[in-house]
């Protein structure tokens, strides 16, 4: 990884750090994702590291629902 010094307007920054927020990412995971899904050829979504940074958010925030009353865990046998 290199260093990167960027300007950028006033406002911008509460706005990528309250989508990072959102998405659960920190302020350089969402900044790198941000350009990774720009930078993609039309059409096309990024591969290799880029993809798997890419599909975490969607799983990371998603919880197993509660398990329905009355249905036990294990089928009875037959």
């Amino acid at each position: 990884m290199i260093r990167f010094s960027l300007r950028i307007p006033a406002g911008l920054p509460e706005r990528v750090t309250a989508q990072a927020a959102a998405d659960q990412r920190s302020l350089n995971s969402e900044i790198l994702h941000l350009l990774e899904v720009d930078l993609a050829a039309p059409g096309q979504t990024p591969d290799g590291p880029a993809a798997i940074r890419l599909s975490l958010p969607r799983y990371a925030g998603n919880r197993i629902p509660p398990w329905p009353e009355g249905r036990g865990i294990l089928r009875e046998s037959r």
